[in-house]
């Protein structure tokens, strides 16, 4: 999605940006969104478990640092597979 890409520092940056995780309490119901902007005011998914929301969160730095390894590492032929399998998914959507 073209909209995270400029909130995504690259791997070669000393500092590895994420969306955040903001905590919200409606009613007693804990749930977590997800936000990739500043403003708080656009939450890209809402759950309710933290663990669920860390994940989702640190998406951006897991692909990007899959690319890197692809780009930088000789790989075994089956991880190589792996992680563009991952990465095609993670761009598209699609599982084939």
């Amino acid at each position: 999605m073209p909209y995270t890409k400029s909130k995504i520092q690259r791997i070669c940056s000393p500092e590895f940006e994420y969306w955040e995780v903001v905590e919200i309490n409606i009613n007693d119901t804990q749930s977590f969104e997800i936000h990739w902007s500043d403003d708080k005011k656009w939450p890209i998914a809402e759950v309710y478990e933290k663990e669920d929301a860390n994940l989702i969160a640190s998406a951006p730095l897991l692909l990007e640092t899959l690319k890197y390894i692809d780009r930088k590492c000789d790989l075994d032929l089956d991880i190589k597979k792996l992680i563009i399998k991952a990465v095609q998914v993670a761009e598209s959507g699609s599982h084939y």
